[in-house]
């Protein structure tokens, strides 16, 4: 049987007796939550732990999010921890998406050299130390990186950063989605807007908005139409290299990686 894990991700509680961030363990005991609370995700929580599959926005997951009765003054978000994917490189990863051919779970670190001998084979020149970076601010908490297997190989990858360190939305503390990929022997199978919709669902539990920024060189280009399908809007601020603004007639800069255009998302209640 499933562990669940429980989070609290906003909290107005009468009776304080949890505050957002907290997170619980759920096991054989029920954690020490309100009792109208409890029993609203009970049967979630009961189904999680006995291998369901739920409704989840758009699609069906391991997961659930649920307010309490009392004027919704808690938001819980519940998923469970699932034993080893098929790919066998997971321990106890949470999986947020799973059908027959594709998962979507928690990055881990062997993923870093499957995704650094990937792309080097693509023709790309990534660096392992980039990916163990990522890992490094998912284990202190300020990302979620989600892998995507796809019959049982790892093929692509995103992150949510929980609030944006730059560019536009700074300070505005929307979760941010960064370096959204899928090896290019994977692409065209729906892989990537399955990546994105868990992106988007993971996002929602803590802004009604989500944001990113694109590069504006051809090599980005399907990810450009992708996000103006998915309802991204350009922010207006233009485009930006190296973390600056451009001003008109003025800045000079290389059509590389680093020059970007800023889009926004009104997440669905």
């Amino acid at each position: 049987m499933s562990k669940v894990k429980l989070t609290v991700t906003k909290s107005n509680c009468r009776c304080g007796y949890v505050k957002a961030g907290d997170t619980f363990i759920v096991d054989d005991l029920c954690p020490p939550l309100c009792h109208e609370l409890w029993n609203t995700i009970y049967p979630s929580v009961y189904a999680l732990k006995n291998g369901a599959v739920l409704d989840y926005g758009s699609t069906r997951a391991g997961c659930f999010d649920a307010m309490c009765p009392d004027e919704c003054r808690v938001h819980i978000h519940g998923e469970a921890i699932q034993e080893q994917a098929p790919d066998n490189r997971t321990g106890n990863a949470t999986v947020y998406y799973k059908d027959e051919k594709l998962i979507i779970r928690d990055m881990e670190k062997a993923d870093a050299q499957v995704f650094t001998d990937e792309f080097t084979a693509q023709g790309w020149h990534p660096e392992i130390a980039g990916y163990l970076a990522r890992l490094s601010d998912q284990a202190e908490g300020r990302c979620i990186a989600l892998t995507a297997v796809y019959e049982g190989y790892p093929a692509g990858y995103v992150y949510v950063y929980l609030q944006a360190d730059g560019g536009p939305f700074k300070e505005k503390g929307w979760p941010i989605i960064v370096d959204f990929n899928v090896l290019m022997k994977y692409q065209r199978k729906g892989i990537g807007n399955r990546l994105m919709d868990v992106a988007e669902q993971v996002a929602g539990r803590y802004a009604d908005m989500v944001c990113l920024g694109v590069g504006l060189c051809d090599s980005y280009g399907t990810a450009q139409r992708m996000y103006v399908k998915r309802g991204y809007i350009p922010d207006g601020s233009g485009v930006w290299y190296q973390d600056k603004q451009c001003v008109q007639y003025e800045t000079v800069c290389t059509v590389d990686d680093d020059l970007i255009l800023f889009f926004s998302k009104k997440l669905s209640e």
